[in-house]
């Protein structure tokens, strides 16, 4: 009898040691088309960080391009709350081609993702 309860709970801890295992999934990315100019601002630090503060888009780029220093989703503009700077971590080919465009005033894509933390994670670029 004692066996059948441990049967359970050895089930419940063998199952908790494999999904501890998993990786975590990685964060759904979506497109955001920036436009440089204006008041944006390129931050640049050690270890191919960048930080990029822009004015936060209030309509889609699909229907309106943004304007001189904003970005903004492509299917809506950004949400009161949402994160305003664009964050590029370790990824030099990344860094370069936003770094690049902000100094030229082109515009710009990336697909980012809210970090939780104040900032839009940029994890891959271009449309």
């Amino acid at each position: 009898m004692r066996l059948s309860r441990a049967l359970p709970a050895l089930g419940a801890a063998a199952l908790l040691a494999v999904t501890s295992a998993v990786p975590a999934a990685a964060q759904k990315s979506y497109p955001v088309v920036c436009k440089a100019g204006g008041n944006m601002m390129a931050e640049v630090s050690a270890g191919n960080t960048v930080r990029v503060r822009f004015n936060p888009g209030r309509q889609g780029a699909g229907s309106t391009p943004p304007s001189a220093g904003e970005c903004a989703w492509l299917d809506r503009g950004f949400r009161s709350g949402e994160p305003n700077i664009l964050l590029v971590q370790g990824n030099g080919r990344h860094a370069s081609y936003i770094i690049d465009a902000v100094r030229k005033g082109e515009t710009f894509y990336a697909h980012i993702y809210n970090n939780r933390r104040g900032a839009m994670v940029v994890d891959r670029i271009g449309p």
